[in-house]
């Protein structure tokens, strides 16, 4: 599985079923109430659910207009917040989701079907698993690419910030970056030119 998000391409390992969830049906369905939402929502061999939201501060080309662009790096207070709340209104979704299936009687009957249905990409699987999956194991990640000139606390300053919040549905809490990551050979990211 390939997407492009922030000028970054990710490239998933086949035990990944990766959501991108700001181009999804229910993310637009629902942002029109004021909710954020996380960038990928993913399923890591049926057992983690993870959440990533990928920062990309790193200088860009737009070939088509030939020019190059600066893009500032949030202060870390800043980008923790925001990071918060993309956390708690995916969260709200996901809840969402699961209310509006439950609505119909022969979801309700066959919801444990839908749980261990061994193929994710379909909608009513993936939603259901993730529902379940974020009872006991949510990782959410922070993709950050940085210029060289940005601050070289800056990953340890965000750190900072999102632990004085009080996240304590996350399983795990990791922030990356595109040539030192936690996935390895899992999850291929690359800059676009």
């Amino acid at each position: 599985m390939t997407f492009e998000e922030s000028g970054l391409r990710f490239s998933f390992a086949s035990n990944w079923v990766v959501k991108k969830y700001d181009e999804h049906p229910y993310f637009r369905a629902l942002s029109g109430n004021g909710l954020k939402g996380v960038d990928f929502i993913a399923i890591r061999d049926q057992r983690e659910l993870i959440f990533i939201e990928v920062k990309n501060y790193r200088t860009r080309y737009n070939a088509k207009m030939n020019v190059s662009f600066d893009v500032n790096v949030k202060p870390a207070p800043e980008l923790a917040f925001e990071l918060k709340r993309k956390l708690e209104d995916t969260l709200l979704a996901i809840d969402a989701v699961l209310q509006y299936y439950h609505r119909s009687w022969w979801f309700r009957r066959f919801r444990g079907m839908w749980m261990r249905w061994p193929f994710l990409q379909h909608n009513r699987a993936f939603w259901t698993l993730a529902d379940s999956l974020v009872q006991y194991h949510l990782h959410y990640v922070v993709w950050l690419a940085l210029d060289r000139d940005d601050p070289e606390d800056y990953e340890e300053q965000l750190i900072a910030e999102l632990a004085k919040f009080d996240l304590h549905i996350l399983d795990q809490m990791s922030v990356t970056n595109t040539s030192e990551h936690i996935f390895k050979e899992e999850v291929i990211v690359k800059l676009l030119e």
